[in-house]
């Protein structure tokens, strides 16, 4: 991309009805799970142009890792509190094992092997720390939408715990969430499937209207409480907070 669709990118990271919502998700299920608040040690791996950075600073110091140079110039400009490396995953992770917590939202459903990035995020983390991560969830909603983001896969809950496990892992919560949107995304997904673009697939991520995205992010928002306390069945994402043993 370039710097202009980093840029539209960005706005969308900021007011786009599922990014805010899944942040609001990910925030109440790291502070129900996190076994403090404050004052942990952050890596936020695959940051892309940073706008999970300033709410994962509120559980403690955070730094990123981004794999393309001109995402790390875009986080370096727009949110310079915050120190973001350069690097390709999983080899730029920290192994110190020194850090507290360390996430990968949709991020290793990028990745040829998911389950080696895993282990690399345990070794960043100190025993009893924490590793958080999110991804598209439910192999059936594979659709171009899939294609133009460079996924290689979809998980069920079952399949992302396996990765989670043979990484060394221990879960500690995992939920699916965007679950009341699940039946309309579902339809949309399975039209993009039927009338697959056979030159450039298309992401669904373009911002709605302004009163439909003030919907949209209501109702996504809504499930944060349950999502991070009780779990959710079924959703067209997955997130999954593990513990480091040992």
């Amino acid at each position: 991309m370039d710097r202009a669709l980093y840029d539209e990118h960005a706005q969308l990271e900021t007011n786009h009805w599922w990014f805010v919502g899944r942040r609001a998700i990910i925030r109440s299920t790291l502070s129900q799970h996190l076994p403090t608040t404050t004052g942990n040690t952050i890596v936020d791996v695959g940051c892309g142009t940073g706008g999970m950075l300033p709410m994962l600073a509120t559980f403690g110091q955070v730094t990123g890792i981004e794999g393309d140079q001109l995402a790390v110039e875009h986080c370096r400009s727009t949110f310079g509190q915050f120190e973001v490396a350069h690097g390709q995953i999983p080899h730029a992770i920290p192994t110190e094992g020194t850090l507290t917590l360390a996430t990968a939202f949709d991020v290793i459903e990028h990745l040829d092997d998911d389950v080696g990035a895993l282990v690399a995020l345990r070794r960043s983390v100190r025993p009893g720390g924490t590793v958080a991560v999110t991804v598209p969830a439910l192999s059936w909603l594979w659709s171009d939408h899939d294609r133009a983001n460079g996924h290689r896969r979809r998980y069920t809950r079952q399949v992302l715990l396996g990765a989670i496990q043979q990484a060394g892992l221990e879960v500690r919560h995992a939920s699916y969430f965007n679950t009341i949107l699940l039946p309309p995304v579902a339809v949309s997904r399975l039209a993009q499937r039927i009338h697959a673009s056979v030159v450039e697939p298309e992401s669904d991520f373009s911002m709605p209207p302004p009163l439909l995205n003030r919907i949209l992010t209501g109702v996504l928002r809504s499930e944060r409480r349950i999502a991070a306390r009780r779990g959710l069945p079924i959703g067209v994402s997955l997130i999954a907070i593990a513990e480091r043993r040992l």
